[in-house]
């Protein structure tokens, strides 16, 4: 929610640009990018005063370059794309992360950069530990976007999604304060072993694979955005779906959450082009113990406890290849994006959750 009395929805597509409209679809959406840019982040308005409101977007067809829409609050629209921020170094070829206002991180390369001053200034924050198969490389990130912001007692932390082409994991940074020494990311899992060496519970993680050939996969995993302890993820080796409560170390099966993701067995944990049937996991940021699982055929499937149980929403199904979810709390609706098939609105029952 960016003015006031109004819910701001921003839309991606493949080919045909971004778009934003600033009152829930009210009114006319504008058009923004270019084919090949991507959103990955935008200030929400509790973490940012007005006058510092902006959508930030990675702009691939124009070599990587991340720009910058900001809102007219008197005329209801966003202005033309600018570049973010041209100081060094910007980080360009991964989008930037909002962490707080005025406070974002950016990858460059295997170093992670922090910025407390809106993209100004810029410091070393973190870089990638090495490959834990191989000590004498290090691991790589998907740049095209698999950060998770969430919170700890002491504040803010970042799980990045990591892999070295054969075995992936995550690694986590739990502190996102200023230092001089850029600090190493802590290796969570990684290919079927935790931060102590030993079995996980999570053999690897699966994507969302958009097409046959897909130049991109969105990694299937989710952290309590108001718990980091708290994760859900797709296992690509096991075939099924899996929780921690431990911030990683240690991972246990769902199988009645599997059960729901596949239709009771009829549809296929995986598919034929190397995706998954369970596309995104979203945790509500108002309300964490409601969570959403968006499918590939199997329709939305909801948690009203924090995943313990689960409940396939009926009706759902109509929503395929379904890719984002989008909490507002202005409204209580949640919008629903799906992969060539719209835009959907959604407004659950939370008390019959569970009892469906």
């Amino acid at each position: 929610m960016f003015i006031s009395g109004y819910t701001n929805l921003f839309l991606g597509t493949q080919d045909n640009l971004l778009w934003a409209n600033h009152d829930a679809g009210g009114s006319g959406w504008q058009g923004f990018g270019v084919e090949g840019s991507y959103m990955q982040a935008l200030y929400e308005a509790p973490l940012a005063p007005a006058a510092d409101l902006q959508l930030t977007y990675m702009d691939f067809g124009g070599g990587g370059m991340a720009r910058k829409i900001v809102p007219n609050l008197q005329a209801g629209i966003w202005s033309s794309p600018s570049v973010w921020t041209a100081a060094a170094p910007p980080g360009n070829g991964t989008a930037p992360v909002l962490i707080a206002a005025h406070t974002y991180v950016q990858w460059s390369g295997t170093t992670l950069f922090l910025t407390t001053d809106g993209g100004a200034t810029w410091s070393a924050l973190g870089i990638l530990p090495a490959d834990p198969a191989d000590p004498t490389r290090t691991l790589g990130i998907n740049k095209f976007g698999s950060s998770q912001v969430t919170k700890t007692p002491a504040g803010p932390a970042l799980y990045e999604f990591v892999g070295d082409g054969m075995r992936n994991g995550l690694v986590l940074q739990t502190n996102l304060s200023p230092t001089s020494t850029p600090r190493v990311l802590e290796i969570r899992t990684f290919g079927g072993r935790n931060n102590q060496g030993f079995n996980s519970g999570l053999q690897g993680i699966f994507g969302n694979c958009f097409a046959p050939g897909a130049w991109y996969c969105q990694p299937v995993y989710a952290a309590d955005p108001n718990d980091y302890r708290n994760l859900i993820a797709a296992d690509s080796v096991q075939q099924t779906m899996v929780m921690s409560n431990d911030a990683g170390r240690t991972w246990s099966a769902m199988l009645g959450l599997t059960n729901l993701v596949t239709a009771g067995g009829t549809l296929s944990f995986t598919d034929a082009i190397g995706g998954c049937q369970a596309h995104v996991i979203a945790f509500d940021p108002g309300n964490s113990a409601h969570v959403l699982v968006g499918t590939d055929q199997a329709g939305i499937i909801a948690s009203a406890n924090g995943g313990l149980t689960w409940s396939a929403l009926p009706g759902t199904d109509r929503a395929t290849a379904i890719t984002s979810f989008f909490f507002d709390d202005r409204t209580n609706v949640i919008y629903v994006a799906t992969y060539g098939r719209g835009l959907w609105k959604l407004t659950v029952d939370w008390s019959t959750v569970g009892k469906l």
